[in-house]
């Protein structure tokens, strides 16, 4: 990470730790409910989100490098969902984290080295995008 006129430039690449959804070898015939054919495994390959705090799109977003996750009800519902299947890889809404780079846009106060909590998906992971309407500073 670099910084540049104190708005950090982050060009993360790579993989991450995530917990993700992924289809089982031999899922059930006939599941009781969607999600009994994936499993929730944690990967080492999840992709880094990409962050460049320059470009217009994340002027009203950070990336968060996330300490810990919450799992809500809303993700258990999405499991029994007949929408699951793929299109949801990945787990939790609710994060608590430290802020790696923040967008050149009104930011709410918050800067990088912020400890910060909000909701955003996935929160299971090790790095996200936040918006920072639905992220706050911590007191």
């Amino acid at each position: 990470m670099t910084v540049l006129s104190g708005v950090a430039q982050v060009s993360v690449g790579g993989n991450m730790r995530a917990a993700v959804w992924r289809p089982k070898s031999n899922p059930p015939p006939k599941p009781t409910y969607p999600a009994q054919g994936y499993d929730l495994m944690v990967t080492n390959d999840a992709p880094k989100p990409a962050f460049d705090a320059s470009l217009p799109a994340n002027a009203k977003k950070a990336l968060i490098r996330v300490h810990a996750g919450g799992l809500n009800p809303v993700d258990c519902k999405m499991l029994l969902s007949s929408k699951f299947g793929g299109t949801y890889p990945y787990v939790g809404r609710d994060f608590s984290g430290v802020v790696e780079a923040i967008g050149t846009g009104d930011t709410r106060g918050i800067k990088v080295g912020d400890a910060v909590m909000g909701s955003a998906e996935p929160s299971f992971a090790e790095y996200i995008v936040a918006d920072l309407e639905s992220t706050s500073k911590k007191a």
